[in-house]
């Protein structure tokens, strides 16, 4: 019962159908001289002249307890769906802030990523990057979507 649950979760992610609380979301119209936008643990990052002109970032909570199959943290879904070509070329700067006791202990800090929900899987974004001292990992994402950090053992030969 419970994998039928997670499963139909991850299903309508993917379909973009889940209702999100109005409490659970961040805003900020964000122009050509760059910006930030935040929500908890997740900030999206423009830099100056990445945009040619302004854009609404929006950043909703999708899941916070109950989390899906995969995720370490909280899942958030970043908006518009379609991002301008100048910024799709340059892609989302994102950073996943964390707290390793959090995690379980068989989690090492170099073994996560943010990942994006694609066909019901977690996508880990290449070339992850992270600062253990501030409980951050970074990535870039040429889409927008659902985002959340998983973990991603060192592949055995």
């Amino acid at each position: 019962m419970k994998s039928t649950a997670l499963l139909t979760a991850f299903l309508l992610a993917a379909c973009g159908e889940l209702v999100v609380p109005d409490t659970y979301e961040a805003n900020r119209h964000i122009g050509p001289d760059g910006g930030t936008v935040s929500l908890e643990r997740l900030t999206i990052t423009i830099p100056r002249d990445t945009l040619s002109q302004g854009l609404t970032f929006r950043v909703e909570t999708v899941y916070q307890g109950g989390l899906p199959f995969g995720a370490l943290g909280p899942v958030y879904r970043v908006l518009p769906e379609k991002l301008p070509e100048d910024l799709a070329a340059a892609g989302l700067d994102l950073t996943y802030r964390f707290d390793m006791e959090e995690l379980p202990p068989e989690v090492y800090f170099v073994e996560l990523s943010l990942a994006r929900l694609e066909g019901g899987f977690w996508i880990p974004l290449d070339a992850p990057e992270w600062d253990p001292v501030a409980g951050e990992v970074h990535g870039v994402s040429p889409v927008s979507g659902i985002f959340t950090l998983v973990h991603e053992p060192p592949q055995t030969p």
